[in-house]
């Protein structure tokens, strides 16, 4: 489990922006991920937003496109090992559509960029 806190995305994208531009790189979705400071770890299957807010306020950007989103009310120092299984229990009990529709998803095959699975109909 890796627990990120304060990562600023827009800033993460320019960083990453101007480094394949100074090498003189294309700037494509493969290359921003390769070059993000957490590229090293796999992007979040979930994010929990504490305090209330139901935003992400500029929080891993671009490596949330896919993640699941819980928005507790509870403050941060309150969220105890129960209420982050509740958390997690209900991420995994969502469907993962990567994007797509449930029913693009039973109509296609469709191989996740993080994963070696592939789902087909």
């Amino acid at each position: 489990m890796n627990i990120c806190l304060n990562c600023d995305g827009n800033r993460g994208i320019a960083q990453t922006a101007h480094s394949l531009a100074k090498r003189g790189e294309p700037m494509t979705e493969l290359a921003l991920d390769r070059c993000m400071a957490l590229s090293h770890v796999s992007d979040p299957d979930a994010l929990v937003r504490t305090g209330g807010e139901a935003s992400i306020s500029n929080f891993l950007l671009q490596q949330s496109i896919d993640t699941e989103h819980y928005f507790s009310t509870l403050l941060r120092p309150g969220l105890d090992e129960r209420a982050l299984d509740d958390a997690i229990g209900v991420c995994q009990k969502r469907e993962r559509r990567f994007g797509q529709t449930t029913v693009q998803l039973s109509q296609s095959v469709y191989e996740h960029p993080d994963c070696s699975a592939t789902r087909a109909a």
